[in-house]
């Protein structure tokens, strides 16, 4: 959190898809709200581009200095869009982002990943039965171009259908691991650690 005070709230993260800032991004918004700031959190993707009428309102409120401005995807803004957006969230007490794109905003931090990674998260979430995964996850991070989101939704649904691994309760498993993947962790997430 000293880092993000000291860049005044106005920051970004970034990474390749499925390798981590969506997390951060939720990792952060309770934190924020712990400290007396209101959240407004956006998500945009393919399907929507725009910024809600409702989001820019919330901007011009009295209130607004104690806000927090939170946009997963500000990359798929277009260029009038992001400038507005940048704009308006002056009056904000912060901007912070996801971005697949370097210098939209000062640098939080930057999530990478990496074949040593998903075996750990794999690990984590199966217990024993990943050291029979190794090959396959190598295949299936190569196939994904490192994207980790794609690779353990594609793992889920092999391991769903393999005989082997059929008691594997993934979904109980995904939110203990999830919450070790925030800010608030002593591993500052499974993301920074890959950088290293």
């Amino acid at each position: 959190m000293a880092a993000l005070e000291h860049l005044r709230f106005r920051a970004s993260i970034e990474g390749p898809h499925g390798s981590g800032k969506t997390t951060m991004l939720e990792g952060l918004a309770p934190r924020l709200q712990g400290q007396g700031h209101s959240i407004e959190f956006i998500r945009l993707n393919s399907a929507t581009r725009k910024m809600p009428a409702a989001f820019l309102r919330s901007v011009t409120t009295d209130q607004a200095s104690r806000q927090i401005l939170i946009v997963d995807g500000a990359d798929l803004l277009g260029r009038a869009s992001w400038l507005c957006l940048k704009l308006l969230s002056k009056r904000a007490g912060g901007l912070i982002i996801a971005t697949h794109r370097k210098g939209m905003l000062p640098l939080l931090m930057e999530c990478s990943t990496n074949p040593d990674l998903l075996n750990e998260i794999v690990t984590d979430l199966v217990g024993e039965e990943a050291e029979s995964l190794h090959q396959l996850n190598a295949m299936l991070f190569t196939k994904h171009n490192g994207n980790l989101r794609a690779v353990l939704r594609e793992l889920y649904d092999v391991s769903n259908g393999s005989p082997g691994l059929k008691h594997v309760r993934w979904d109980d498993r995904r939110e203990s691991h999830r919450s070790r993947l925030s800010p608030e962790s002593p591993l500052q997430g499974h993301a920074q650690r890959a950088r290293s």
